[in-house]
């Protein structure tokens, strides 16, 4: 028998009847073999893990919670507790600390206390001791100033990545593994000052951290803080006057005294610590923005949400949104009516109407509704047929039953539960899930049903200390929890937002915690079975290691120098991690690495597919354990596996590059439902029956390399850059096919999916604000307002991410015919920089997801051509398309004797033209009805073009001109008719 540590733990407390120690708990699992352990015994483990639980509870609540903890340390389960006895605990307070299981070995509190966790943390941020004591003299240094300057609003915060000086609300100094970051006051400096800083620092770009308007931000490397540390002083202490009358400090519980006792150890001087200030002690306030989530209030983040996202230009945008959405889902609703009054069938209106789909240009056309939480992102009818949930007969009963259920939720609200149990009894409701049907009912009665998703969830669950699902059953529930939320921050209700329903606010709220801040939910980002995922995963190269994973039941990856993960919970202990391991001698790539971090965060449950390359799958497992860090091994991090198909099974995925990638349901059982050759069958009884297999790919590699000439080779690495570069250049001289073979190769990586690449062609007029964002005219009441919108590639980024993982491809055609600077703006950076994000000037923010590929076409015969300087040029990789005639000869509609005179013509003009930026492609001759049309196609277009080129020379054209051809070399050719 095995369970997780948890769970185990559950089983032995509640047939205990009665609290016990972490270390008799730990001994009844053992005896009773409850858990599979290797033969270790990760007692730290257990104890982690049962204090997670205990306060992640809601016993401060008085709610039934799954385990308490007493003062002691003992565990035991709220519910086996008597009334009295909860009551009791709950008037003591006694509850589980929240520990920080990271790079500290004790929870958060007792860490910012150790100065011993301080020095461990400057030895992995600052590598060298000379850098370590110079830019521990510096921190000492402003620390002294801070304290001179105010007693009481500032203080030093310590986490596992990082240690921040805070001076007002604003971080004014932090050690990060990238080097110290300084808030600067440049104009504080001297000439010669200024310039020396100018010279060893560099300009931090996105302003990393919470800030102070007005002075600039840079990166100082480690190795020249002693060069600048006069410098450094002079130009931070500088903001310190402006960054307290900005705004009070705030949470100073946060302060790490520990870290001031350790820079006095290091420097050999005494150093102040905070002066206490009741009121501001008493409040909790914003914490750092800088690494320090876990100490933030819903306050704090409501506050940050007004002052930032909720006045922005995108975040205003945003909201007028929701009236529009409702506008549209009322006129649905009459509609229906209308129609049902008249006798007519109203299953199309239903299934495009009252389902939240995705505003794509195919659903605009065809009036669907369209909410801001879409889930249908193409056509429903076909995704639902393809999961064997409806039959195409039975959509009309389908439609009946969701509008059924739609109008019982607003005829008769105080019914709600009673409404959820008959739908979801109804064989005819499967599909629909919460997510699915409560946009409509939060359109149609926005004040008593808000709009429940996973993000909504996300934020209802942490800061509430809940474990609701985002499931049907569970929606009255939500509905409580939210409005209580709601009620308990009047920021929800707050004048700025303009009269915009609270609700309406909340769920804008959790849009940006979730999306754009990024909020990193402490404590609630352990793996778990709450919700089934689908990964992809390769056996070492050729599926080399394939026979030893089935023998041990196990998958594994390498880049073994990154330690043992269990413990890393947040994005930036992981990137310190890889820069600890690239101090060390690696070369490790933060995406490459990630993929380690992905493996040791799998949840048990997780369904694997084993693959050999981009043409097998081997097997189909499932993680039935938690991860574990193998010292020594040839690849270090592993999860133990059940793998119950071993059937070989052909498969056609192009993109499948990486060694671990994440896949979406219906990619994971299409290759579960393809016969295959069994090699060992294991059967699993428990296993529900796969469902019939699916249309195969619209479009595969054999279809490209027909269409395109290539041989498998070249079509093998085109494809392997454009995956590793993620942007790539097709150059080459006119006729080519240059936009042919790009469109191809786009619908090969996106396996021919409808909607998933998108073409612009750029011209000398195009600009930044058609690309990326821009005023918009807009008529209003007989007159013309102006609006931010997105241009066409922000927009195709939101359409990427509805999608994401699936890959989502933008052609640019003609690339070098705009001032692509000019055109790109702040996406210079970020073709670079792919993992970044980057403010933008007019507002918002832009960032590429992961899943988009960009494919441009540029005409090397162009003299626009001269435009694209070094800079752009290393951020793309060039794939030359010479002229291929030999697939002239294959595809050409001519008659089959002309050809070859017509190929042989070709390599004569190429050869005159002696470069080959300009040489004769084949696409004028993959016409359809070529042979009625090759004259006017060589006197139109092939003669001006040999013109231009050699227009001082007209003799080199003589012996190329039709009259001349069709009386000669030509001669074959006859125009029928």
């Amino acid at each position: 028998m095995s369970m997780t540590f948890a769970e185990a733990a559950e089983l032995v407390l509640r047939d205990a009847q009665r609290a016990m120690k972490p270390e008799e708990l730990w001994a009844e699992i053992e005896r009773r073999k409850l858990v599979e352990t290797g033969g270790r015994t990760p007692l730290a483990t257990l104890k982690v893990e049962l204090a997670r639980k205990a306060a992640n509870s809601s016993l401060g609540r008085g709610e039934v919670a799954r385990f308490y903890r007493n003062g002691d340390g003992a565990f035991g389960l709220w519910a086996d507790l008597s009334r009295v006895q909860q009551d009791a605990m709950l008037a003591s307070g006694a509850q589980g600390k929240a520990l920080s299981a990271r790079d500290f070995p004790r929870d958060a509190a007792s860490a910012r206390l150790d100065p011993a966790i301080a020095r461990q943390v400057l030895a992995a941020l600052v590598p060298g001791e000379a850098p370590r004591r110079a830019t521990a003299a510096v921190l000492a240094e402003l620390i002294a100033r801070a304290a001179a300057v105010t007693p009481h609003d500032w203080k030093l915060t310590i986490h596992p990545g990082n240690l921040a000086l805070n001076v007002g609300r604003f971080i004014l100094a932090a050690l990060d593994p990238r080097g110290l970051w300084i808030t600067a006051d440049l104009g504080a400096l001297t000439d010669d000052q200024r310039a020396t800083f100018e010279g060893l620092s560099e300009v931090d770009p996105l302003n990393t951290y919470l800030h102070l308007p007005g002075p600039t931000y840079h990166w100082v490397a480690y190795d020249a803080v002693a060069d600048l540390a006069d410098v450094i002083v002079t130009a931070v202490a500088a903001t310190y006057v402006p960054a307290i009358a900005a705004g009070r400090m705030r949470n100073s519980h946060t302060h790490a005294p520990g870290a001031v006792t350790a820079l006095a150890e290091m420097t050999g001087r005494t150093l102040p610590l905070p002066e206490p200030r009741a009121a501001a002690d008493a409040s909790v306030g914003a914490a750092d923005a800088h690494g320090g989530d876990e100490d933030l209030s819903l306050a704090d983040l409501v506050a940050e949400y007004l002052d930032t996202y909720a006045v922005s230009d995108e975040g205003r945008e945003f909201l007028t949104r929701y009236e529009s959405e409702r506008i549209a889902a009322r006129a649905v609703w009459e509609r229906i009516a209308t129609l049902e009054a008249q006798g007519q069938d109203v299953t199309d209106v239903v299934l495009e109407g009252v389902l939240p789909h995705q505003g794509t240009a195919k659903h605009l056309a065809r009036g669907a509704w369209v909410s801001h939480a879409p889930v249908i992102l193409g056509e429903v009818r076909t995704y639902f047929e393809r999961a064997k949930w409806v039959t195409p007969e039975s959509w009309p009963a389908v439609a009946q039953t969701v509008l059924r259920f739609l109008r019982g939720c607003l005829d008769a609200p105080d019914q709600l539960a009673a409404h959820i149990a008959s739908f979801v009894r109804d064989p005819l409701s499967k599909g629909f899930s919460v997510g699915t049907l409560t946009p409509f009912l939060s359109a149609m009665a926005p004040d008593r049903y808000p709009l429940v998703n996973k993000k909504v969830l996300q934020v209802v669950n942490y800061f509430q200390r809940r474990e609701l699902e985002p499931t049907l059953p569970e929606y009255p529930a939500a509905i409580e929890a939210i409005h209580e939320l709601v009620r308990e921050q009047p920021g929800f209700s707050d004048p700025r937002l303009g009269g915009v329903r609270a609700a309406d606010t909340f769920d804008h709220f959790c849009h940006w915690i979730v999306a754009i801040r990024k909020f990193s939910f402490p404590e609630l980002e352990a793996p778990t079975t709450a919700q089934q995922t689908y990964w992809k995963i390769s056996p070492g190269e050729v599926a080399r290691l394939w026979e030893r994973w089935r023998t041990n039941e196990i998958a594994e990856i390498g880049w073994n120098a990154l330690g043992d993960l269990s413990e890393v919970r947040e994005e930036h202990e992981f990137r310190a991690r890889v820069a600890e391991a690239n101090a060390g001698g690696k070369d490790y790539k933060l995406a490459g690495a990630r993929q380690a971090w992905n493996l040791a965060r799998l949840p048990v449950g997780t369904l694997l597919v084993a693959n050999r390359g981009t043409s097998e799958v081997v097997g189909l497992g499932r993680v039935k354990g938690p991860y574990r860090y193998e010292e020594g091994a040839e690849l270090a991090h592993q999860v133990p596996v059940d793998w119950f198909d071993v059937k070989v099974r052909a498969i056609d995925q192009p993109g499948w590059i990486k060694t671990l990638m994440e896949l979406d349901r219906a990619t994971y059982e299409e290759l579960a439902s393809r016969d295959g050759t069994i090699v060992d069958p294991v059967v699993d009884d428990d296993a529900p029956p796969p469902p019939p297999p699916p249309p195969p790919p619209a479009y595969t590699r054999e279809q490209f390399i027909e269409d395109t000439g290539f041989d498998e080779g070249t079509a093998a690495q085109w494809l392997r850059i454009l995956q590793d570069k993620k942007q790539i250049i097709i150059q080459g001289p006119p006729g080519t096919g240059k936009t042919y073979v790009a469109e191809r190769l786009a619908r090969l990586l996106t396996r021919g999916i409808s909607g998933r690449a998108d073409l612009v062609q750029f011209h000398p007029a195009y600009s930044y604000e058609d690309f990326i964002q821009g005023l918009r005219p807009q008529r209003v009441a007989g007159g013309l307002d102006y609006v931010l919108a997105p241009g066409r590639f922000m927009a195709f980024c939101e359409r990427a991410r509805a999608v994401a993982p699936d890959y989502m491809v933008l052609i640019i055609d003609e690339i070098n015919r705009a001032n692509l600077p000019r055109v790109f703006g702040e996406l210079m950076y970020l073709l670079e920089y792919r993992d970044a994000q980057v403010p933008l000037a007019s507002g918002g923010t832009l960032s590429i997801p992961g899943n988009v590929r960009i494919i441009g076409t540029m005409n090397t015969a162009d003299r626009s051509i001269a435009r694209l300087d070094h800079a752009l040029r290393r951020r793309f990789s060039f794939l030359r398309l010479p002229p291929k005639l030999d697939v002239l000869e294959e595809k050409c509609e001519l008659d089959e004797e002309v050809v070859p005179a017509l190929v042989a013509v070709l390599r004569e003009i190429n050869a005159a033209i002696a470069d080959p930026n300009f040489e004769l492609g084949i696409s004028y001759f993959l016409r359809p009805n070529i042979e009625n049309t090759l004259d006017d196609v060589w006197e139109g277009e092939i003669e001006p073009y040999l013109e231009e080129y050699f227009y001082d020379q007209p003799r080199v054209v003589e012996p190329f001109r039709w009259r001349t051809l069709s009386k000669g070399k030509l001669a074959g050719w006859s125009r029928e008719g």
